[in-house]
Formats: structure tokens, C-alpha cells, sequence
């Protein structure tokens, strides 16, 4: 069961980056934050941060988030979805553009490739999102949640905070090149990491106190092997990915980086240890938190005893 919040503490945001598989890591920092009574008060995702991040605003409990993602891999829709025929062993860090690209070459015709938008229709997503969300509208929430996507006829962020959750997180985790598009309205949406690898901005923007960033990159970049055209262009993409994160984060009181052990996006069998890793994480910089937390604190009440000392000041001379 969550903890009840401290009275009168700091509104906290919590921002959940994408990464696939790795962001299972989301789930341990959520879990060990709530244990040392850092409690969000408000989350926002993107891609795979997007599904864990609504999955915990819908039941504020991470044994259901963990539970019911174990037994969606376990089954038969999982399959589905086809991660399980791309091969992950090749190279560790391989971007969503190498691993589509690879797939394309094995198991669909060239004479095709040019008209597909993905290689998995995004009914297919939206089926496992339908198994994996209790709710279907953000009204029905627990917690307040946002999530991004990226329109690609226009480059612009579209944020959703309100209305059918399902599409929304649909949209925020449309994985581009292997995952459709998603037509909605006169937008074509695709995965919010795009833009914002970890969405920052948006816990700010949401009204959030005290910040706190999670990423789930890969850690390091391995020498390429077998130079190529696509191994270039899914190397600068996983580059531009990072260091966009870097960023971006600066913005937050605290980044923390889980050890993601350098996984595929689409491997889902080190489940146990990317959560106990997100775990570790918070453990390791517990000391940290809790410092940049005070430091927040005392600058927030600073500010608030200022305006208060200016208040009747101003009322007096009008």
C-alpha cells in the first residue's frame, strides 16, 4: 500500500523517460522513492515512461505495475507483437532504426518496404495497452498524468493530460519504424522520446515543486562492428538521444540513471533485475535526494516569507 504524504511537503514531479525494455527500471525508483517518502504527486512519461507512468497513476501500486506487465510477457499477445523475432544479440545498444531495419531485411520484401509506416500495425500496440491499462480516460486516474507525442507533419510536441488515455499513451509510445504512425485528427503521431527523451519540462510545466528525472538510455556505446550506412545513422541517432537527455535534464533537481545493463528495447528477460536495479539507484543517491530536496526547500520558503514580508507593503500604500 502507498504511504500517505508529509504534510505540507513539496509537490513532487516525477518525470519517466523511454528505452523499451530498459524502462522496466522505472518501476524499482518508484517503489524504493515511495519507500523513503518521496511520493509523486504527479507523473509525466514518454514512450515506455508513458505506459509505466499511467499504469502507476491508474493504481498508485508498483506490485500491480510489476505483476501485470510479468504476466503480459509471459503471454500470448506479447508474442504477438513480434518482438521476439527480432534478433537482440547482434549488438547490444541497437537503436530502433538499426533493429527495424534488420527486421525489414529479413522478413519483408523490398518491393514493399517503401509503403509500410512500420512494420507493426498499431492496432497491435493498442491491443497489449488495452491488457496493461485498468482505466481508459485520464478522469479515472488515480494521480495526475501527461504523456508526449511528436507530430511529424509539423516537428511539434503534443501533450496529453486530458481525455482517452489509451490513445494518448498509444501515440506517446509509437516506437518510429516499428510501430505505425498514429492518425488522430489532422496529426500523424509518433513515440514523444522523439523530442523528449525524458519529458522534463512537463512536471514543471504541471506546477511540480521538486523534480526528478529518470532515464533509461543505454549506459555506453560498444565499437560498431560491420560499418555500415544504417549502423551510422542508428549510431548518430542514439547520440543525438542522449545527449538530448543530458540536456533537458538539467532543468530537474534530480537525474537518476538505473543501471539498464545496456539491453536491447526489446528484450524483457531481465525483468527481476531492472527492477531491483531501478532500485539501487534511489538507494545509491538516497543521500543526494534527500539534500537536493532540503536545498528546495529552503529555497521555496525563502521566496514564499519575501513575498509575504511584501504583501502588506503593498496593500498599505494602495
Amino acid at each position: 500500500m502507498r504511504k500517505s504524504k508529509i504534510p505540507n511537503s513539496l509537490k513532487i514531479g516525477i518525470a519517466l523517460g523511454g528505452g523499451g525494455a530498459r524502462g522496466l527500471t522505472h518501476i524499482g525508483v518508484l517503489r524504493e522513492l515511495e519507500k523513503n517518502n518521496f511520493i509523486p504527486d504527479l507523473i509525466a512519461g514518454t514512450s515506455v515512461g508513458a505506459i509505466i507512468g499511467a499504469m502507476y497513476s491508474a493504481t498508485l501500486d508498483t506490485h500491480w505495475v510489476e505483476n501485470r506487465i510479468k504476466n503480459f510477457v509471459n503471454s500470448d499477445e506479447f508474442k504477438i507483437i513480434g518482438l521476439n523475432r527480432i534478433n537482440s544479440k547482434t549488438e547490444d545498444d541497437y537503436s530502433f532504426l538499426q533493429m527495424a531495419t534488420e527486421f525489414v531485411k529479413k522478413t519483408i520484401q523490398i518491393n514493399i518496404v517503401n509503403e509500410r509506416l512500420g512494420l507493426l500495425k498499431s492496432d497491435r500496440l493498442k491491443d497489449a495497452l488495452r491488457y496493461l491499462l485498468p482505466v481508459r480516460k485520464f478522469s479515472d486516474l488515480k494521480l495526475p498524468f501527461s504523456c508526449s507525442s511528436v507530430d511529424l507533419h509539423t516537428g511539434n510536441d503534443i501533450i496529453f493530460k486530458d481525455g482517452n488515455l489509451l490513445d494518448a499513451v498509444l501515440a506517446s509510445s509509437a516506437i518510429p519504424g516499428y510501430i505505425q504512425p498514429i492518425k488522430y485528427k489532422d496529426m500523424l503521431l509518433t513515440d514523444g522520446g522523439v523530442s523528449r527523451p525524458i519529458p522534463a519540462q512537463m512536471v514543471i510545466d504541471n506546477g511540480s515543486e521538486f523534480t526528478i528525472g529518470v532515464s533509461a538510455d543505454i549506459q555506453k556505446f560498444n565499437p560498431i562492428n560491420n560499418l555500415n550506412l544504417i549502423q551510422i545513422l542508428g549510431r548518430t541517432e542514439q547520440i543525438t538521444t542522449k545527449k538530448l537527455s543530458k540536456f533537458n535534464n538539467k532543468i530537474l533537481d534530480v537525474f537518476l540513471e538505473p543501471d539498464t545493463l545496456n539491453l536491447f528495447w526489446g528484450d524483457f528477460s531481465k525483468i527481476d533485475v531492472l527492477i531491483k536495479n531501478g532500485e539501487n539507484t534511489v538507494i545509491d543517491n538516497l543521500e543526494m535526494i534527500q539534500h537536493a530536496y532540503k536545498k528546495k526547500t529552503r529555497f521555496i520558503n525563502k521566496i514564499q516569507k519575501i513575498f509575504q514580508n511584501t504583501k502588506p507593503k503593498m496593500e498599505s500604500n494602495n
